[in-house]
């Protein structure tokens, strides 16, 4: 295969089989993270504080237990190598510390963390669970609804000024007035 390739496939093979021994790593750390929150909040929430635990108190723990294993289980899915049926390591899994969706996984688990343990010491603390939707929505209004909602104000502006809808190109051409230089061959 190398000779096929030119020494090439090697290259990128190392490269997979590094994400893949990274990622390996990141799960091993993962699990033990969230065994050591986990355990603690547990035995905190259903041995010691049984006798104060209400019905909002329960709910809460649920939507929390909810986001922690959703978050949980999809970054060890995204960062679990895949093999082919012959047992060849064909991905390395995504790049754990990538922008957007695998970040916003992590910040909701460390948020979810935090509140394991902090609402040990304060029910309190349950408000910090508000982060996670108000966030959400700040960032549909930004890169969602805003730019959505502004494109069509320009296009009413448009609409009512009597004009058309034009594209950049047609506008610059109107622009510089469809002047057209001919050149013609064989004159000096």
């Amino acid at each position: 295969i190398n000779a096929e390739y030119g020494g090439k496939f090697c290259m990128a093979n190392q490269a997979v089989k590094r994400r893949a021994k990274e990622n390996l790593a990141t799960i091993a750390k993962l699990q033990q993270f969230e065994l050591g929150f986990l355990i603690p909040f547990i035995l905190y929430k259903i041995i010691w504080s049984w006798s104060y635990l209400s019905f909002f108190n329960f709910i809460r723990i649920i939507l929390l237990g909810i986001a922690n294993w959703w978050c949980y289980s999809n970054l060890k899915s995204y960062a679990t190598p895949k093999n082919d049926p012959n047992g060849n390591l064909l991905s390395g899994g995504e790049d754990m510390n990538q922008k957007g969706l695998i970040e916003y996984h992590w910040d909701v688990l460390y948020i979810t963390w935090f509140l394991m343990i902090s609402t040990m010491i304060s029910d309190w603390f349950w408000l910090a669970f508000l982060v996670i939707p108000i966030f959400a929505l700040y960032k549909i209004w930004v890169e969602i609804l805003g730019p959505y909602l502004e494109a069509r104000k320009e296009q009413q502006k448009i609409m009512e000024s009597g004009g058309t809808l034009k594209s950049r190109r047609q506008q610059k051409k109107e622009e510089r007035g469809n002047v057209k230089t001919v050149r013609v061959r064989g004159t000096r």
